[in-house]
């Protein structure tokens, strides 16, 4: 009968103390309002690089055209996908034409001209354009 009286001085379960309750509730919320703030922020990052407009886009290969750090096939392919981007987000109007009131600079389809190669100096390198 001795294991019953050690047994009926047992402690109680701490986990069932409003203490550690409260305290664990109190991590777990603390935990997801962190989680809701990181997948707010996130978004806000992702959304704010996806909104780069085209022209700073078309400007800084044509600079890197120009300078020699791509090739003129590269800029014409990179060229036409920023072009096929804006024609996607262009509005259409009832009869299909992209308007041209609303932004829609390549509504006849044409794709700008790309900028004239750098000049190459006698030795084979390239110079920055005049």
């Amino acid at each position: 009968m001795g294991w019953v009286a050690l047994f009926a001085q047992a402690k109680p379960d701490p986990f069932r103390e409003p203490e550690v309750i409260w305290g664990t509730a109190g991590i777990a919320v603390a935990l997801l309002v962190g989680a809701f703030a990181i997948w707010l922020v996130d978004r806000w990052r992702k959304k704010a690089t996806a909104q780069r407009e085209a022209a700073e886009e078309l400007s800084d290969f044509r600079e890197m055209y120009q300078q020699g750090q791509i090739t003129e096939d590269e800029y014409a392919k990179l060229r036409n996908k920023v072009a096929m981007r804006v024609r996607e987000k262009i509005p259409k109007s009832p009869d299909g034409v992209a308007s041209a009131a609303t932004g829609g600079i390549l509504a006849s389809g044409e794709i700008p001209p790309s900028p004239q190669p750098p000049e190459t100096k006698g030795d084979g390198s390239r110079s920055p354009p005049v």
